[in-house]
């Protein structure tokens, strides 16, 4: 009987220990916005395309405000697969991939190959009920990896003016 008592408080202290802590554990990202980001789509420059797409996806899980929804989709995959027309992708279309990734924001763009080795990166950011932010990045076409110091920075700058276009008022 002792035994049953003992191993019944253990248990209760195990638990009462527990669950408080796990209900903290969620209040860093209390605040924080949903936003996925799409692999970038290129048909000339995919090695670099590949590689921004991945520093913008850690600056985003880095990003304190946003909180980055995990997907392995491309905007190529998406637009296909919803029969959207290409470059560039109609408000409609753009509204059924948020419903897709069940997501009011995300990020998708393209990078092309530019004159004297650089590649230009159009980012949009799509938020619902607000107009795209598109912002437009340029950098050498040698940084092809995403852990580059270099295109880690570049891709910085983009989530920062991202962000800030985030934080401006929806237009009535």
């Amino acid at each position: 009987m002792l035994r049953r008592w003992l191993a019944f408080v253990a248990v209760l202290a195990v638990v009462v220990g527990i669950i408080p802590r796990t209900a903290l554990a969620d209040n860093s990202s209390a605040h924080s916005v949903a936003v996925a980001v799409l692999a970038l789509d290129s048909d000339d420059a995919e090695e670099q395309a590949d590689a921004l797409t991945g520093a913008i996806r850690s600056r985003i899980r880095n990003s304190q405000g946003w909180a980055l929804v995990e997907t392995t989709q491309s905007l190529g995959m998406l637009t296909a697969a919803l029969r959207c027309p290409g470059k560039p992708i109609p408000a409609d279309c753009e509204q059924r991939i948020s419903e897709h990734l069940k997501t009011d924001r995300f990020i998708f763009g393209y990078v092309t190959k530019g004159p004297a080795g650089q590649v230009t990166a159009e980012v949009h950011l799509f938020q619902k009920s607000k107009p795209d932010t598109i912002i437009r990045e340029s950098f050498s076409d040698n940084l092809k990896d995403s852990n580059d110091d270099t295109l880690r920075a570049r891709a910085q700058k983009i989530v920062d003016r991202l962000v800030a276009a985030d934080l401006q008022p929806a237009n009535p």
